[in-house]
C-alpha cells in the first residue's frame, strides 16, 4: 500500500446503516439539506476483526439513539444527520462471536452534535486486545484524514457546512485547515504534498550501505544471561538463526542445549535454585510462563523437562533460595490480578493452586507487584490508591497490611529487595530529593532510614543484585556521558578491577555471581561495542568468552565521541557528545541528532547503531542532552516541561554554537535528524534557525501539540494525560501558546528541504501528525520527501524498512549537504515499505 493509497483510499464505504429513530443517513455524493436543529456527525468505525453494529444513546434519555449496522471490519466512513444534543457511545456488537461489548460511560466516548455543521467526535477504533477475549475500544482523532474523506465521498460538504472537531479536547486543526487551503481541497492539497510514489530504494546509493545498515541494526543475539547459585549453569536468552530461544550451558562441560525455540519473544529469565529455569514468553493472550527442571549430565549437554502455566500471569520473585516455589501474579478471566505462591514441582501445573482462598494478597485492592520475604510469605505490595502508587506492608500472616510509603506518577520509586529479615527495602527514588538514589527503607515505618548510594545531580540508573543472598552488588550510573558501574562492597570492586586490566577500556559489570562468588558473569561493554558476557572463575584466574550481545560487524568501522560541557545563559551546563568519521578527511558536514522522549531519555556515549551509520557514512554526529533529559536530576528534568520548542531548542544551538568553532567541523553544511520529539525538534530546527540548517530528516515527529491529547495512545488514561498537561501544556487553557510551538501551525517557516518518515501502526504520534504537515505543505506548494512505512509502528524496527529509511536519508543527506551553498526547498518523492 502507497502513501498516498493508505491517506486516500484507505477507508472503505460502510455496507449499510439502519436508522432508529431520529437520523439519516448520507449516501456517497448525495445533496446534504439540513433540517433545523439539526447537524451532522461524521465518524469513521474502524474495526480489527468482526462487527455488526454499534449503538449511540441520547445522553439523558431513554430514545434519541442510532444504531449503525451492517459493519464490516476495517475502515466504515459514516455522514448521519442528527438533532443537535449530547449522546454516548454505548454498545458494540460482535455478531460472528455472538458478542456484546459494552462502553464505558467516559467523557473520551462523549459525542456533542452542534446544529448547522459537521461535528467530527474522532474515530471509533474497536480491535482485540492480544488478552484472551478481550477487546480495546478507543477513540482517535484523525480530522485531516476525515477532511480527505469528505472531499472524496461528499465534496463540497465541508464548505458549506464547517467542520468542527467536538472530541472533548481542543483542536482547531480543522477549522485552521479550511482557513489556510481556501478553495482548494484537503484531497488536493494532500496528494500534492505526497506527489510521486516509489516502492524501493534509490538507485543512486552506495552499495555498502547496505551490509552497514544489515550489521549496526541486526537483532541482538544475545539479550540476558543468569548464572545459577552454584555457578554450575547459565541460562541465556539468545536469538540466532532466526528464532528466539532459551538455552542452558553446563560451565563443566561446555554444552547447551535449547530449552526454548521458537517464533515468539522470550520476555524473562531467571533461575528459581540451581537446577529450575523460569523464562516468560512476550504473549499477551496466556500460556506465557515456562517451568524448567534441569539435570546436569557429565559430559553432555543438560537434560531437561518443562511444563507451562496456564493463563496470564507473571513471575514477581523467583525465590532462589527457595527452589520449588515462587511468587506469582494471575490475572483471572474478570482481569483480576491476584498475588499467589505456587510450586514448581512435577511434571505439571496445578490450577488448584490459584484459587481464591490461597491469595496472598488478601485484603488488598489490586496489588500488582509484590516481594516476599526468605520463608515465601508475601510481606510487601504495591497498590495504586487515589492515582498514587501506595506500597503496603505487613509484619507477618497474621497482621493486617498497612501503607508505609507513596509516591506519585513523577516521582521515581522502583523496588529492588527485600531484606532476609523481611524488616528494610532496598530500592530506587528520588521523592523529596534532587536525583534519584539507592536508599533503605526501614519497614513498618517507611522511613529512609540509609542513603546507600548517591552522587548530586546524577540519578542511578538501576542496580545489580544477587538475589540468592538478597544483595546489591553495584549500581549503574552515567558519568561525564558513559556508564559506569560503581560497586557497593570492596571484594567485588577488587574483582572489577583485576577483569579491567584485562579488558581495558571497557565498563565491566559484573552482572551476577554465584552465591560463593567464585564464579562471576561479567558483561564488558563500550560506545563501538554492545557488549560481551565473559565467566571468570576468581579461583582459577580464568576468564572464559561466552557471547558477543551482537553479531560480528566487519564492515563498520568505530567511531569514538567526545564530551562537550556547554554553560547556557541560566547557567544550566548542558552535556553533548561529538562523534567525528573515521575514513574521510575534514571539514565534515554534521548531523544535528536531538533525542527522543524528551523526559527521562537521554543520550550516552554507549553504542548506537545511528550515530555509528552516520560516522562510517562521513557525517560528524552531535547529540544533545537538552534540559528535561533524563539521568541528570530532578531540577534538570523538571526545567524542560513547558519547554517544547523553546528553551530546549535553545539548548541545541547552544551545543552546536561550541560545535562549529572546531575547524573540522564545516559549519556551511549542517543538517538535522531526529524520531519522535528528536523529529519534532528537527521539525522546529528549522523553523527558528533555518540560516544554521540546510535540511532537515523528521521520524515518527510530532506536528501538532493539542493533537497528542486526542490521538495518543497515552491520551486513553486519564493520569498520564495530566501527567502530559504538566509537562507539554494543557490544551483546555493554553492552546494558543501550544499551536505556537507546532509546526502544523508554522508550516509556511519550513523553507528548507525536509524528509518525513513515519509508520502507519504508530500508536504514540499517530500517522494524522505527518498527514496535517503533509496536507499544509502541499498546498503551499512547498512538498517534502516522505517515506511511509506500512507495516512499522514507533520507529523503525524490521530490518528491509530500516535499509529503505537509512537509502533515503542518505540520498537525502547526499543532495542536501553537498553543494557548497544552501539549497533552497526543493519538491521530493513519496516512498513506501
Amino acid at each position: 500500500m502507497q502513501f498516498g493509497k493508505f491517506f486516500l483510499a484507505g477507508a472503505s464505504l460502510v455496507l449499510g446503516f439502519c436508522s432508529v429513530a431520529w437520523g439519516k443517513e448520507y449516501k456517497p455524493g448525495e445533496s446534504v439539506d439540513l433540517k433545523p436543529g439539526n447537524g451532522l456527525l461524521a465518524v469513521d468505525i474502524d474495526i480489527t476483526g468482526f462487527a455488526s453494529s454499534v449503538k449511540i444513546d441520547r445522553v439523558g434519555s431513554l430514545f434519541g439513539g442510532e444504531l449503525f449496522t451492517k459493519l464490516h471490519g476495517g475502515d466504515n466512513v459514516l455522514l448521519v444527520e442528527m438533532p443537535a444534543g449530547d449522546y454516548r457511545w454505548s454498545r458494540i456488537e460482535l455478531a460472528p462471536l455472538n458478542m456484546y461489548l459494552r462502553v464505558r460511560d467516559d467523557p473520551r466516548f462523549h459525542i456533542k452534535i452542534n446544529p448547522g455543521v459537521v461535528n467530527y467526535v474522532g474515530d471509533l477504533q474497536v480491535a482485540p486486545s492480544g488478552i484472551g477475549s478481550g477487546f480495546n475500544i478507543n477513540t482517535v482523532n484523525r480530522a485531516a484524514r476525515m477532511l480527505v474523506s469528505l472531499d472524496r465521498f461528499y465534496p463540497g460538504l465541508w464548505r458549506k457546512f464547517s467542520m468542527r472537531y467536538e472530541g472533548g479536547l481542543p483542536d482547531r486543526f480543522p477549522q485552521f485547515a479550511a482557513h489556510e487551503l481556501g478553495e482548494q481541497t484537503a484531497l488536493d492539497a494532500v496528494t500534492a504534498g505526497i506527489s510521486g510514489d516509489a516502492k524501493t530504494a534509490p538507485k543512486d546509493v552506495a552499495p555498502e550501505l547496505h551490509p552497514l545498515v544489515n550489521e549496526l541494526f541486526a537483532q541482538r543475539q544475545l539479550r540476558v544471561v543468569r548464572l545459577n547459585p552454584r555457578g554450575d549453569l547459565i541460562a541465556m536468552i539468545e536469538y540466532r538463526e532466526g528464532k528466539h530461544r532459551v538455552s542452558v550451558l553446563d560451565v563443566q562441560s561446555n554444552f547447551a542445549v535449547d530449552v526454548y525455540r521458537g517464533d515468539i519473544e522470550v520476555r524473562s529469565i531467571a533461575f528459581a535454585g540451581d537446577r529450575t529455569v523460569l523464562f516468560g514468553l512476550n504473549l499477551p493472550e496466556g500460556n506465557n510462563n515456562h517451568v524448567v527442571h534441569l539435570e546436569a549430565k557429565p559430559g553432555a549437554a543438560p537434560g531437561f523437562t518443562q511444563f507451562v502455566i496456564p493463563g496470564r500471569g507473571v513471575i514477581i520473585d523467583p525465590m532462589p533460595n527457595d527452589g520449588a516455589h515462587a511468587i506469582y501474579a494471575y490475572t483471572n478471566v474478570d482481569w483480576e490480578t491476584h498475588i499467589f505462591r505456587i510450586d514448581l514441582g512435577g511434571k505439571r501445573f496445578d490450577m488448584g493452586q490459584l484459587r481464591s482462598e490461597l491469595r496472598l494478597d488478601k485484603g488488598l485492592n489490586k496489588a500488582y507487584y509484590g516481594l516476599a520475604d526468605v520463608a515465601g510469605n508475601l510481606r510487601l505490595a504495591m497498590v495504586m490508591i487515589d492515582g498514587d502508587y501506595a506500597l503496603m506492608y505487613r509484619a507477618d500472616l497474621k497482621t493486617p497490611w498497612q501503607e508505609v510509603y507513596r509516591h506519585t506518577a513523577d516521582e521515581t520509586f522502583e523496588p529492588i529487595l527485600l531484606s532476609s529479615d523481611g524488616n528494610s527495602l532496598v530500592a530506587l527514588a528520588n521523592k523529596d530529593r534532587a536525583q534519584t538514589d539507592l536508599v533503605r527503607i526501614a519497614l513498618p515505618s517507611g522511613v529512609v532510614s540509609e542513603t546507600m548510594f548517591s552522587i548530586p545531580g546524577t540519578d542511578v540508573d538501576a542496580a545489580i543484585t544477587r538475589l540468592a543472598d538478597r544483595r546489591v552488588l553495584a549500581v549503574n550510573v552515567y558519568h561525564d556521558g558513559a556508564l559506569q558501574t560503581r560497586y557497593l562492597d570492596e571484594p567485588d570492586d577488587a574483582i572489577r578491577g583485576s577483569l579491567a586490566q584485562v579488558l581495558p577500556r571497557k565498563n565491566v559489570a559484573i552482572y551476577d555471581s554465584s552465591a560463593d562468588k567464585s564464579r562471576v558473569l561479567v558483561l564488558a561493554s563500550d560506545e563501538i561495542d554492545p557488549g560481551t558476557f565473559y565467566l571468570y572463575d576468581s579461583v582459577a584466574k580464568k576468564l572464559q568468552q561466552l557471547l558477543s550481545v551482537q553479531p560480528p560487524m566487519p564492515d563498520v568501522r568505530a567511531a569514538r565521541s567526545q564530551l562537550i560541557k556547554v554553560t547556557v545563559a541560566d547557567n544550566t551546563t548542558i552535556e553533548s557528545y561529538l562523534t567525528l568519521p573515521v575514513q574521510s578527511k575534514p571539514p565534515y558536514p554534521l548531523v544535528v541528532m536531538p533525542h527522543g522522549g524528551p523526559f527521562g531519555a537521554r543520550d550516552a556515549i554507549e553504542f548506537d547503531p545511528e550515530v555509528q551509520l552516520m560516522a562510517n557514512r562521513g557525517y560528524a554526529v552531535l547529540r544533545v542532552n537538552y534540559r528535561g533529559s533524563g539521568g541528570f536530576g530532578s531540577a534538570f528534568e523538571h526545567a524542560g516541561f513547558g519547554a517544547w520548542g523553546k528553551t530546549i531548542e535553545d539548548d541545541v544551538l547552544a551545543a552546536l554554537d561550541v560545535v562549529v568553532k572546531n575547524e573540522v567541523i564545516d559549519k556551511s553544511r549542517i543538517a538535522l535528524r531526529g524520531t519522535s520529539y528528536g523529529g519534532y525538534s528537527a521539525l522546529m530546527g528549522l523553523i527558528r534557525s533555518p540560516d544554521r540548517f540546510r535540511c532537515g530528516v523528521a521520524i515518527s515527529a510530532v506536528t501538532d501539540l493539542p493533537l497528542m491529547f486526542s490521538s495518543s495512545d497515552w491520551s486513553q488514561d486519564k493520569k498520564v494525560r495530566e501527567k502530559m498537561q504538566r509537562i507539554v501544556g494543557d490544551p483546555t487553557k493554553a492552546q494558543a501558546d501550544m499551536e505556537a510551538v507546532s509546526p502544523d501551525y508554522l508550516y509556511r517557516k519550513l523553507e528548507r528541504p525536509l524528509l518525513i518518515v513515519h509508520g502507519a501502526l504508530d500508536r504514540r504520534v499517530t500517522s494524522e501528525h505527518a498527514l496535517r504537515l503533509l496536507m499544509l505543505l502541499g498546498h503551499a506548494k512547498m512538498t517534502p520527501q516522505s517515506l511511509f512505512l506500512v507495516n512499522e509502528g514507533h520507529g523503525v524496527r524490521d530490518l528491509d524498512a530500516r535499509y529503505l529509511t537509512e537509502a533515503s536519508i542518505e540520498h537525502f543527506f547526499t543532495t542536501c549537504l553537498a553543494s557548497a551553498q544552501p539549497v533552497a526547498a526543493k519538491s521530493g518523492v513519496s516512498q513506501q515499505k
